[in-house]
């Protein structure tokens, strides 16, 4: 039992930092197409330079052979209505389209960001500057 709370308290705790990394960007001066950025950038290298922990979290989504359940969602929770409100913002102030539902926004940028930290730390092959680019096709798409 003490392993299994040492355990929860861990992914705890890097839940708990990437909760308040984002609130510090949500809150951070600049544009609502700045601070993503500046997010994801800060974001990939963290998962690079903390690979273990990022494979450690993404064990959690598929448990098994005794690993503890954790219900990422929820701890996620807080994050998820921050970078909502980001987009809302945007939203509302006209750099990105009032049309979108700002949580579906949060869903394709956090599926994108995650996946992006997956490759890295999976040692595929990323494109050079691969933040930078990701975030073009987000918020400009790949229509022509």
């Amino acid at each position: 039992k003490n392993k299994e709370a040492l355990f929860l308290e861990i992914v705890r705790h890097h839940i708990v930092a990437l909760t308040d990394f984002v609130v510090e960007v949500v809150l951070s001066e600049g544009s609502v197409r700045v601070r993503p950025e500046r997010f994801t950038e800060a974001y990939v290298q963290g998962a690079i330079d903390n690979a273990d922990v990022v494979k450690l979290l993404m064990t959690l989504q598929h448990p098994g052979d005794g690993t503890p359940e954790v219900d990422l969602m929820s701890m996620h929770t807080a994050a998820i209505q921050h970078l909502s409100s980001l987009f809302a913002e945007g939203m509302a102030s006209g750099e990105l389209r009032a049309d979108i539902d700002p949580a579906s926004a949060v869903m394709a940028f956090i599926g994108m960001v995650n996946l992006l930290c997956a490759a890295c730390v999976e040692g595929m092959p990323v494109p050079d500057n691969a933040p930078q680019k990701f975030l073009d096709i987000f918020f400009h798409g790949v229509g022509a």
